[in-house]
Protein backbone atom coordinates (compact mmCIF):
# COMPACT_ATOMS: atom_id res chain seq x y z
CA UNK A 1 0.00 0.00 0.00
CA UNK A 2 1.29 3.46 -0.86
CA UNK A 3 0.64 6.56 1.24
CA UNK A 4 1.34 10.25 0.80
CA UNK A 5 2.20 12.64 3.63
CA UNK A 6 2.60 16.40 3.19
CA UNK A 7 6.19 17.64 3.55
CA UNK A 8 5.17 19.69 6.59
CA UNK A 9 3.51 16.69 8.24
CA UNK A 10 -0.09 15.69 8.71
CA UNK A 11 -2.12 12.55 8.30
CA UNK A 12 -1.09 10.01 5.66
CA UNK A 13 -3.42 9.70 2.66
CA UNK A 14 -3.79 6.21 1.15
CA UNK A 15 -3.07 6.37 -2.58
CA UNK A 16 -3.64 2.69 -3.35
CA UNK A 17 -5.99 -0.04 -2.26
CA UNK A 18 -4.17 -3.35 -1.64
CA UNK A 19 -7.27 -5.26 -2.76
CA UNK A 20 -7.11 -3.60 -6.20
CA UNK A 21 -3.47 -2.66 -6.73
CA UNK A 22 -0.06 -4.25 -6.17
CA UNK A 23 2.53 -1.48 -6.38
CA UNK A 24 5.05 -3.15 -4.07
CA UNK A 25 6.94 -5.27 -6.59
CA UNK A 26 10.55 -6.07 -5.67
CA UNK A 27 12.83 -3.41 -7.14
CA UNK A 28 9.93 -1.11 -7.98
CA UNK A 29 10.64 2.57 -7.71
CA UNK A 30 8.51 5.66 -7.70
CA UNK A 31 9.19 8.36 -10.29
CA UNK A 32 8.02 11.76 -9.04
CA UNK A 33 6.26 14.09 -11.44
CA UNK A 34 6.18 17.49 -9.84
CA UNK A 35 5.15 18.08 -6.25
CA UNK A 36 1.86 16.16 -6.33
CA UNK A 37 2.10 13.28 -8.84
CA UNK A 38 4.09 10.08 -9.06
CA UNK A 39 4.50 7.26 -11.57
CA UNK A 40 4.27 3.71 -10.19
CA UNK A 41 4.19 0.20 -11.62
CA UNK A 42 1.19 -1.97 -10.77
CA UNK A 43 1.24 -5.79 -11.03
CA UNK A 44 -2.07 -6.73 -12.65
CA UNK A 45 -2.83 -10.35 -13.54
CA UNK A 46 0.40 -11.20 -15.30
CA UNK A 47 1.01 -7.73 -16.71
CA UNK A 48 2.59 -4.63 -15.23
CA UNK A 49 0.75 -1.34 -15.77
CA UNK A 50 2.06 2.19 -15.50
CA UNK A 51 -0.08 4.41 -13.26
CA UNK A 52 0.12 8.09 -12.42
CA UNK A 53 -0.98 8.70 -8.83
CA UNK A 54 -2.06 12.06 -7.48
CA UNK A 55 -1.27 13.19 -3.94
CA UNK A 56 -4.99 13.27 -3.11
CA UNK A 57 -5.62 9.66 -4.17
CA UNK A 58 -6.75 9.94 -7.79
CA UNK A 59 -4.96 7.91 -10.43
CA UNK A 60 -4.68 7.58 -14.20
CA UNK A 61 -3.85 4.39 -16.09
CA UNK A 62 -1.13 5.36 -18.59
CA UNK A 63 0.08 2.02 -20.05
CA UNK A 64 -1.87 -1.22 -19.71
CA UNK A 65 -3.00 -4.26 -21.69
CA UNK A 66 -0.68 -7.10 -22.67
CA UNK A 67 2.46 -5.21 -21.63
CA UNK A 68 4.96 -5.57 -18.81
CA UNK A 69 6.32 -2.12 -18.00
CA UNK A 70 9.72 -2.31 -16.33
CA UNK A 71 10.50 1.39 -16.04
CA UNK A 72 9.44 4.92 -16.89
CA UNK A 73 11.03 8.33 -16.64
CA UNK A 74 10.46 11.88 -17.77
CA UNK A 75 13.06 13.25 -20.20
CA UNK A 76 12.83 16.53 -22.08
CA UNK A 77 9.10 16.80 -21.40
CA UNK A 78 8.37 13.31 -22.74
CA UNK A 79 7.50 10.17 -20.82
CA UNK A 80 9.80 7.31 -21.85
CA UNK A 81 8.62 3.78 -21.07
CA UNK A 82 10.60 0.53 -21.06
CA UNK A 83 8.34 -2.48 -21.66
CA UNK A 84 7.93 -5.94 -23.13
CA UNK A 85 4.91 -7.54 -24.79
CA UNK A 86 4.25 -10.67 -26.88
CA UNK A 87 6.20 -9.23 -29.83
CA UNK A 88 9.29 -7.97 -28.01
CA UNK A 89 11.44 -8.97 -25.08
CA UNK A 90 12.06 -5.33 -24.26
CA UNK A 91 11.86 -1.99 -26.00
CA UNK A 92 11.62 1.72 -25.33
CA UNK A 93 8.62 3.82 -26.27
CA UNK A 94 7.38 7.33 -25.68
CA UNK A 95 3.86 8.08 -24.48
CA UNK A 96 2.16 10.50 -26.92
CA UNK A 97 -1.50 11.39 -26.33
CA UNK A 98 -1.98 8.24 -24.21
CA UNK A 99 -0.57 6.08 -27.04
CA UNK A 100 2.73 4.25 -26.70
CA UNK A 101 4.91 4.99 -29.75
CA UNK A 102 7.80 2.57 -30.26
CA UNK A 103 11.29 4.12 -30.35
CA UNK A 104 13.31 0.90 -30.56
CA UNK A 105 12.68 -2.52 -32.06
CA UNK A 106 15.31 -4.81 -30.58
CA UNK A 107 13.29 -7.97 -31.33
CA UNK A 108 12.76 -7.35 -35.06
CA UNK A 109 15.30 -9.99 -36.12
CA UNK A 110 13.87 -12.52 -33.66
CA UNK A 111 10.36 -12.05 -35.09
CA UNK A 112 11.62 -12.82 -38.61
CA UNK A 113 13.29 -16.05 -37.46
CA UNK A 114 10.53 -17.56 -35.32
CA UNK A 115 6.81 -17.52 -34.65
CA UNK A 116 5.46 -15.30 -31.92
CA UNK A 117 3.28 -17.22 -29.48
CA UNK A 118 0.71 -14.95 -27.86
CA UNK A 119 -0.32 -16.10 -24.37
CA UNK A 120 -4.00 -16.83 -23.85
CA UNK A 121 -5.54 -15.24 -20.75
CA UNK A 122 -7.80 -17.56 -18.76
CA UNK A 123 -9.93 -17.31 -15.65
CA UNK A 124 -11.17 -20.41 -13.86
CA UNK A 125 -13.54 -20.72 -10.94
CA UNK A 126 -12.08 -22.37 -7.83
CA UNK A 127 -14.24 -24.83 -5.86
CA UNK A 128 -15.16 -22.02 -3.46
CA UNK A 129 -16.28 -19.81 -6.37
CA UNK A 130 -13.23 -17.49 -6.30
CA UNK A 131 -11.97 -16.55 -9.79
CA UNK A 132 -8.42 -17.77 -10.44
CA UNK A 133 -6.52 -15.93 -13.17
CA UNK A 134 -3.84 -17.53 -15.33
CA UNK A 135 -2.11 -17.66 -18.68
CA UNK A 136 -1.71 -20.49 -21.19
CA UNK A 137 1.24 -20.50 -23.59
CA UNK A 138 0.95 -23.18 -26.25
CA UNK A 139 4.03 -24.19 -28.24
CA UNK A 140 4.16 -23.05 -31.85
CA UNK A 141 3.13 -25.53 -34.53
CA UNK A 142 0.58 -28.34 -34.74
CA UNK A 143 1.78 -30.19 -31.68
CA UNK A 144 2.88 -33.78 -31.28
CA UNK A 145 1.52 -36.56 -33.47
CA UNK A 146 0.46 -39.83 -31.98
CA UNK A 147 1.25 -43.17 -33.54
CA UNK A 148 -0.10 -46.57 -32.56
Amino acid sequence: MLYCVAADGGMPVALTDPELMDVAAPGARIELRGPDHALVLNNAQGTVELLELGATGGHALLVHGDKVVTGAAWAGGSLLVVFSDPSTHGDVGVLDDRQLRLLTDFSAVLRTQTDIVVPQELTFEAPDGYPVHGWLVRPAGKGPTRSC
